[in-house]
């Protein structure tokens, strides 16, 4: 199998990271380009605030991802690799699954979840679930 495209989506935790790290030494030694995305999924944090966002609250909240989550991961890979960075929007699972298909991902790597285990029973964890219905392999980076 060969690697040309490595999916990394990020949050800004410490454990994505991690991933957008070993995804570097992967693309470094393959030649692949990555794919760094970040999810808003809007109707989590509607579902958290229990209230709708106008569009310039969408707006302002996908400036402040991209300032604090992808700024940083341009500033990690800088020139080390090829790579393109997307903000994406929609539920976290199948809009990284529709990544995979629609950038001809051969490899996602991405950190295990920052969550506790209380939020993990009643959530579940994204990095579990990608990994178990991702057609393409996947890596998760503690």
């Amino acid at each position: 199998m060969s690697i040309h495209r490595i999916l990394v989506p990020i949050d800004g935790s410490a454990p994505a990271t991690a991933a957008l790290e070993h995804a570097i030494f992967i693309a470094t030694a393959t030649g692949a380009a990555l794919d760094v995305v970040t999810v808003v999924d809007l109707g989590q944090l509607n579902f958290y605030d229990g209230m709708y966002r106008t569009p310039e609250q969408v707006d302002a909240i996908e400036t402040r991802v991209k300032q604090d989550v992808l700024d940083g991961a341009v500033a990690t890979v800088a020139d080390r690799v090829p790579a393109t960075y997307s903000v994406l929007h929609g539920s976290i699972l199948p809009t990284l699954l529709d990544r995979v298909a629609a950038a001809e991902i051969d490899l996602a790597v991405l950190g295990r979840t920052g969550k506790g285990a209380v939020e993990r029973f009643f959530e579940g964890s994204v990095s579990r679930r990608l990994a178990t219905r991702c057609p393409v392999p996947v890596t998760v980076v503690g």
